[in-house]
């Protein structure tokens, strides 16, 4: 599975019923998807002593599991995750300011989470903000799945 796949604006994870998993990935699966279901709940990115709390192992084990089951530790999995539900709402048509989008899907600082939006989407939030409002709201063709 490609670690970008997004299913409704969230990065996916593979199937923790997939019985080709070496028992090193199943943990590897489970220990994410624990942190994954707590980040759900708790709307937001969780802390690695959050992390550490609910999955009941290291927090260099959690960073290890998501290395093996997406490629990137926990911090970039959660950034990435939500620059996509970022992007899902700026291409809504919402009428929120780009500034209160960042700080909805937890970005303090408007410039770091301009700049990170536009390294993973090759454009500016405010762009996919216009094209948004342009669409009427409708989702159809997203540049970031580029």
């Amino acid at each position: 599975m490609a670690m970008t796949d997004v299913d409704a604006g969230r990065l996916v994870y593979p199937n923790s019923r997939d019985t080709d998993l070496n028992p090193v990935a199943a943990v590897s699966l489970r220990i994410t998807a624990a942190c994954i279901e707590y980040a759900d709940a708790s709307y937001g990115c969780p802390t690695p002593a959050q992390m550490h709390t609910v999955a009941f192992v290291s927090e260099r084990r959690i960073r290890q599991a998501f290395v093996e089951t997406y490629g990137m530790p926990p911090t970039v999995y959660f950034r990435m995750r939500a620059l996509h539900e970022a992007r899902l709402r700026l291409l809504s048509g919402d009428s929120r300011s780009v500034t209160t989008v960042a700080h909805d899907a937890g970005f303090h600082h408007p410039g770091r989470f301009a700049r990170h939006y536009r390294e993973l989407f090759g454009e500016l939030p405010s762009q996919t903000r216009a094209d948004g409002f342009r669409s009427g709201g409708a989702l159809g063709d997203d540049k970031g799945s580029r």
